[in-house]
């Protein structure tokens, strides 16, 4: 609640073969006014302990009509979070489209800022690497309480899934 940095969740293991055709991300969480909440993918390909690619903007103070995802300001969208949310380049909508003053029902959404391909930057990499998740709450009042999170990818023609965050939550 109201961190100036992010907070880092991972490594999730990658499946180790193929190359990387498309890719979704979910997050189970409960969040309250979701405009000041940024959520972000990495992805380190070779398994160095560095980001090799990213971050990929998942979810960036949907501020709508905004899609600049700016730092200054606060705080955009007054809806809530509570389930779980997958981001794809192949969903409908935006986070934060059409009613942003109510609650919004898990399902799948458009990454945010949606001027950017959200899987464009991992398309034909290699699938074994590690992926890490980082979440900011930029505003005091509010908390996020994050449940679970995923990678969701296909290899050419066999669709994998990565080991879940909840699965290995306990080696932290």
């Amino acid at each position: 609640d109201n961190t100036s940095g992010f907070l880092t969740y991972g490594p999730l293991a990658g499946p180790g073969e193929g190359s990387i055709d498309d890719i979704g991300l979910s997050v189970t969480l409960e969040h309250t006014w979701v405009g000041d909440l940024n959520i972000h993918l990495y992805y380190d390909v070779d398994r160095d302990g560095t980001y090799d690619h990213g971050p990929v903007l998942a979810l960036c103070r949907p501020l709508l009509g905004d899609p600049t995802c700016s730092w200054e300001g606060c705080c955009g969208c007054s809806g809530d979070l509570a389930g779980t949310y997958a981001f794809g380049d192949d969903a409908e909508i935006p986070l934060g489209e059409p009613e942003c003053d109510s609650a919004f029902p898990p399902g799948c959404y458009l990454p945010a800022p949606v001027s950017e391909r959200f899987g464009d930057t991992f398309l034909g990499l290699h699938a074994g690497g590690d992926w890490y998740l980082e979440i900011s709450d930029s505003a005091s009042g509010d908390q996020t309480h994050l449940i679970s999170w995923g990678v969701h990818l296909c290899t050419g023609t066999t669709a994998t899934e990565s080991t879940s965050f909840t699965a290995i939550k306990s080696v932290y």
